[in-house]
């Protein structure tokens, strides 16, 4: 429950960012959970360490998947009975395996 309302969160209070340049990523952080949780424009990999901080303040084991690349990022979290979900907290997703993966 807690792995769905943060991904709930941030997919619905987050625009995309979609220049995704590094450019851009210098003036408005949307790679940056900043930009996710203060700015509310962000980047892929801008809200998955957005969503990597609200696991850790919920105690939530994640994992940020492709982290520091240029593809699609999103997250693995442990839930309550040791298994892993995928968040893809861009798209909305929750579930077992990512539609990319």
């Amino acid at each position: 429950e807690k792995a769905e309302a943060i991904c709930y969160y941030i997919t619905s209070s987050v625009s995309v960012q979609s220049n995704q340049s590094s450019e851009a990523y210098k003036t408005n952080y949307g790679n940056e959970a900043y930009a996710a949780l203060i700015l509310k424009k962000a980047a892929c990999s801008g809200r998955c360490k957005a969503v990597t901080l609200l696991c850790d303040a919920a105690g939530l084991e994640s994992q940020h998947i492709n982290a520091n690349q240029w593809t699609h990022q999103w997250n693995k979290v442990k839930i309550d009975d040791g298994s892993w979900i995928v968040i893809d907290a861009q798209i909305g997703y929750v579930g077992t395996r990512h539609p990319l993966d």
